[in-house]
């Protein structure tokens, strides 16, 4: 609820930005058709250079929100990570010796390092959640519309992907949950074999 309130409105803003880019995407297919119907019809000079006018402007305003798009969300994800790993350093300053106890100098190191950039990696891709699906739907309803019945096998394998996708994605948070706590130990282990190494050189008992 913090990160939206501080940087919603420009995760917002480019979503707002990916709708136009997408609607754009979805025109210029039909804005083509358009064209070629003009020149096979014979259409004057004058309604042919507006259709290309047009599907031209259309490419310049998707390739414009696209690109600000993920400038927006770039620049997103990185406030989020120095917002993180701040919170988590005030946090740090604030605990008691005892509570520092309960917590590994692994996990805080994670927590401000490998944590933090996952999250500002994570942001430029949390808007698929809903352009994702807008996508598959503006597709399949051109190809319905210009193959009829015969764009249900597509959207059979379409299915069968999303499924395997499904599996594969629960066995890659299995994996990273496992590799999350080996990574915690091994920051842990190296924190201490440094001190110990400390301690040793310090008072000279090599």
């Amino acid at each position: 609820v913090a990160l939206w309130r501080c940087h919603g409105g420009r995760f917002a803003w480019a979503g707002g930005l990916k709708l136009c880019c997408d609607l754009c995407q979805i025109a210029s297919p039909l804005l083509l058709k358009r064209t070629i119907a003009l020149l096979e019809s014979g259409a004057g000079l004058r309604r042919g250079a507006g259709a290309v006018a047009g599907l031209l402007g259309l490419t310049a305003l998707q390739a414009f929100a696209l690109r600000h798009y993920f400038a927006s969300v770039f620049k997103t994800g990185l406030a989020m990570r120095a917002a993180l790993v701040g919170a988590t350093y005030r946090k740090l300053l604030l605990l008691s010796p005892a509570a520092r106890l309960r917590a590994s100098s692994g996990e805080i190191t994670n927590l401000m390092g490998s944590d933090a950039q996952r999250i500002a990696d994570l942001t430029p891709y949390l808007h698929a959640l809903w352009f994702a699906p807008l996508q598959v739907t503006a597709a399949l309803a051109i190809l319905g519309r210009e193959l009829g019945w015969a764009v249900l096998p597509g959207l059979a394998v379409i299915g069968a992907m999303l499924r395997l996708n499904k599996s594969i994605a629960a066995a890659t948070y299995r994996v990273q949950k496992q590799l999350q706590l080996a990574r915690d130990e091994r920051a842990r282990l190296t924190r201490e074999l440094l001190g110990g190494i400390k301690a040793i050189k310090l008072n000279a008992w090599e």
